[in-house]
């Protein structure tokens, strides 16, 4: 492209200029539709490029999705929990890498435009001499490029808003992961809650068969004293000693009302634990509404859309405008542009 300017200015050196600024605006707009239409075949040579790869975690996503459609006809059971925040840690990870591929991607675009944008300086330097089309077409021209710009920012504010949002659906999805490992640990705290409180109702029965077979010792006891009584009329030797038969029933009666102490803490703790397992389910259901809005989002548009805006984003402030009047207007719709940035920065904080 040097050589061929610098040709074209040997060629025509003997033409003199009707106006140096005008050829300057006609060469940039020029050079800006160059710029335009390279960084666009760049677009689509990057895009030819993803397809593929869009294409096979498409399958990837089929497969794991029939894979997890088999797995939850089953049981549930802890190993599966653990397998499944596995998997969406996963998913976490590649939305976060695809995440940094497309920023990467979008600087490497920028970056190539700059380039352009410096080369096509350099041939404007050199062809400053040619003939130039009338004053209305270059404003026409002016006035496209400045709405191609108005629409390139607009689309990036969008995707900008995107972007906020889908990090935002990744803290999400982050803390759910983190509450349902501490599901899972209630979990297993609840389980041994029931085991305890299954050995001291085990316990509280052999308790009870012990206390009622000391009863009926007791009773029997009895029954031969007072026998005995009856056959002996005179003197008769003191009875035995039954003391510490009856500290051995306090005792049981004790360890009983202890036991059923326990068995109401228990029984407590298990209607919390339950309590906190409802709330977990609620809260999954959330977390599987938020993954299905994650999952509906097409990362395909979503590279299309930002790298059409990257291509489109060229910055017509280092232009010197042909006429007082549009310089005024392209002021005052940079002005406005700002404010509405602004307003909309200030709208995501309070959504926030």
């Amino acid at each position: 492209m040097i050589i061929a300017a610098r040709n074209f200015a040997k060629n025509y050196a003997f033409i003199k200029p009707k106006n140096d600024y005008t050829i300057q605006c006609y060469l940039k707009l020029k050079i800006a539709c160059i710029v335009r239409n390279q960084s666009s075949e760049l677009i689509n040579q990057i895009k030819a490029q993803k397809v593929n790869s869009i294409t096979n975690q498409k399958r990837q996503k089929y497969k794991r999705s029939n894979f997890e459609a088999k797995s939850k006809k089953k049981q549930m059971t802890q190993a599966n929990i653990v397998t499944e925040s596995a998997a969406l840690l996963a998913k976490v990870k590649n939305l976060g890498n695809q995440r940094n591929e497309l920023k990467e991607q979008i600087e490497e675009a920028k970056q190539v435009i700059e380039k352009q944008k410096h080369e096509a300086e350099l041939i404007s330097a050199l062809m400053k001499r040619g003939e130039l089309p009338a004053l209305t077409d270059t404003r026409t021209q002016l006035a496209d490029l400045t709405a191609q710009i108005e629409e390139a920012r607009q689309q990036q504010a969008e995707l900008q808003q995107q972007s906020r949002d889908l990090q935002a659906k990744i803290d999400l999805s982050i803390a759910i992961r983190e509450k349902r490992a501490k599901k899972e640990k209630l979990y297993s705290e609840m389980k041994i809650l029931m085991n305890s409180y299954e050995a001291e109702k085990s316990r509280e029965k052999d308790l009870k068969l012990r206390h009622s077979q000391l009863s009926s010792e007791l009773l029997k006891n009895q029954f031969t004293k007072r026998q005995i009584e009856q056959r002996l009329a005179v003197d008769v030797p003191p009875p035995p000693d039954i003391e510490p038969l009856q500290r051995k029933k306090q005792s049981l009666i004790d360890q009983t009302r202890l036991v059923q102490n326990k068995r109401e803490i228990f029984a407590q703790e298990l209607e919390d634990a339950l309590q906190k397992h409802e709330e977990m389910v609620k809260e999954q259901e959330k977390y599987n509404q938020m993954t299905e809005k994650i999952e509906s989002i097409d990362p395909l548009e979503l590279q299309r859309q930002i790298l059409e805006m990257a291509a489109l984003n060229l910055d017509l402030r280092q232009y010197r405008p042909l006429d007082d009047e549009i310089g005024k207007k392209l002021a005052e719709m940079q002005q406005l542009t700002e404010q509405c940035g602004a307003l909309i920065i200030k709208t995501n904080e309070v959504i926030q």
